[in-house]
Parts: structure tokens; sequence; C-alpha cells
């Protein structure tokens, strides 16, 4: 579980009397993170790294994406591609997505059948955390949009480091353009 391998995320929001669990939450070991093929890769403590015209490394911080080692799984089961999710996330960061605010996004996906949850609190960082099919659920709950404000609010939080750790361990995929 998430919660177990960051402290900070281990919290339980009530919604009368339930706890509430975050979807797709369990993580399995998926390997490390991995170059772009955009020409940027992931540097010591999460920078992203280019080579200049000279081949020397330029550091830059820029908005980067990623994917719960669960989305990755679900996505890769409903044929959706890091392309596609990388399109998803520069159309959401332009706002061509649902705001349900405190961090939440809900964007469409694989010709308009599946929803993604995607948190991004600051606009630095965005997770592609959640994923369901139009035909099996209309929409997220309240509670469960409580738990997802919540969840970006603590990934907002997460250390460079942190976040270099859980790229490391496969807890988290970068999404690279994949053209």
């Amino acid at each position: 579980m998430l919660a177990e391998k960051i402290p900070a995320l281990n919290f339980s929001a009530t919604s009368k009397g339930r706890a509430w669990t975050p979807p797709g939450l369990s993580f399995a070991k998926a390997g490390s993170a991995r170059p772009c093929s955009n020409g940027y890769f992931i540097g010591s403590l999460g920078a992203i790294v280019t080579m200049s015209k000279n081949a020397s490394p330029v550091r830059k911080v820029l908005p980067r994406a990623f994917k719960t080692v669960w989305f990755a799984r679900a996505a890769r089961k409903r044929g959706i591609l890091d392309a596609e999710l990388y399109q998803a996330w520069q159309e959401t960061s332009a706002g061509q997505a649902v705001n349900l605010g405190g961090g939440v996004w809900k964007k469409r996906l694989n010709e308009n059948q599946d929803r993604s949850i995607i948190l991004a609190k600051g606009g630095e960082r965005w997770f592609f955390v959640y994923l369901f099919m139009k035909k099996d659920r209309a929409n997220i709950d309240s509670r469960d949009l409580d738990g997802f404000k919540k969840l970006a609010s603590e990934y907002a939080q997460l250390s460079v480091e942190r976040m270099q750790s859980m790229l490391e361990s496969g807890d988290l995929v970068e999404i690279c353009n994949a053209d």
C-alpha cells in the first residue's frame, strides 16, 4: 500500500463512519524510471536534465507527469499508451479538463470511453491516479473526491528526494512523450 511506503500519506478520511481508501493504491514493483524519448531524462534528485548544443548538461525544473503503478496497469489493460497520457496531461495543464477543485482533475481518455483522475497542486507535478470506464461508473462520489483532495495535498508536499525514491522503487512511473 502507498500509505505504508509514504507515512505522510497515511490518512483515513471518513464519511458516514466509513473509512475511505483511495482506489488503486496497491502497488507492485514495476521497474525503475526510464529516459523520455523527447530528450529529457531524470537526473539526480529528480531534476530534468537536457544536453545543450555543446554537450554539457543543463538542469531545468520542468513540469512532470507520473502515473501510479495501479493506474499504469489499468491503462495498459484498456490500451491507453503513454502518448495519449502525455497529450491528456498537456491538455489538462492548459485547462482542457474538468477541474473538480483542490488539485483534482477529471480527464476523458480512450476516445471518450474512460475517465482519469489526475492530481496536481501547484502545476509542477501531475499524478494520474485513478481510471474508470464511463459505462461502469458515471462519476466519483463526494467521499472519493474528498479523499482525492487530501491525496493531492499529500502528493504536493512530497520532497524531491522522496519522489526520486518512489520512481526508483517503481511506486511511480514517469509519463514521457512517446512520439
